[in-house]
């Protein structure tokens, strides 16, 4: 069993294998941090402000915790290099709510902004929303955090095929704990 701890400088990585410590160095640009960069790259953004349906935000409370309320909207046509999954990201807008306490996205919800065309529009993504809920876990190992149910709402059409819409959805119940 490999444990890592990595320290609040970020240069080395204690590694224990079998009770036996080692330092190591840590790669500069790991994969977390390129993901985040990515990220910011791609996406604004902001606090929720304060409207009538919302009057507390950024703060709401949700069953007796504490949520932060953070929308996101894409940085325009940030390059994609011909990725499918990227020129959508490209057209998203959402919201997370940030559980304050245990620092997780507790709810996450994408739309698309407007369709994503393919082979001169004879392919139309027309919606593609997704919905995503996180929660708290016990498990053998202790509190995890899991994906408790992910919704996604689709509308596409092809040139001779038509238009097809569905709903996807997946929930925590269709997988199982592996330590």
């Amino acid at each position: 069993r490999v444990t890592e701890i990595g320290p609040p400088n970020g240069d080395e990585v204690l590694v224990q294998e079998d009770g036996e410590s080692k330092n190591k160095k840590q790669e500069k640009g790991g994969e977390f941090e390129k993901i985040m960069e990515a990220l910011s790259r791609r996406f604004a953004y902001e606090m929720a402000k304060p409207t009538t349906d919302c009057p507390t935000c950024p703060l709401i409370s949700k069953n007796g915790k504490a949520y932060l309320i953070i929308n996101f909207h894409a940085n325009g046509d940030v390059a994609t290099g011909g990725d499918d999954i990227k020129e959508i990201m490209n057209r998203s807008a959402g919201k997370m709510y940030v559980d304050v306490e245990n620092l997780y996205i507790q709810h996450f919800e994408s739309n698309l902004t407007r369709t994503y065309r393919r082979v001169g529009g004879a392919f139309q993504l027309k919606q593609a929303d997704m919905v995503l809920e996180q929660g708290e876990e016990d498990t053998p190992d202790g509190k995890l955090i899991v994906v408790r149910s992910t919704v996604v709402n689709y509308q596409y059409s092809i040139f001779i095929l038509g238009e097809t819409r569905g709903i996807r959805s997946w929930t925590y119940g269709d997988y199982r704990y592996v330590p």
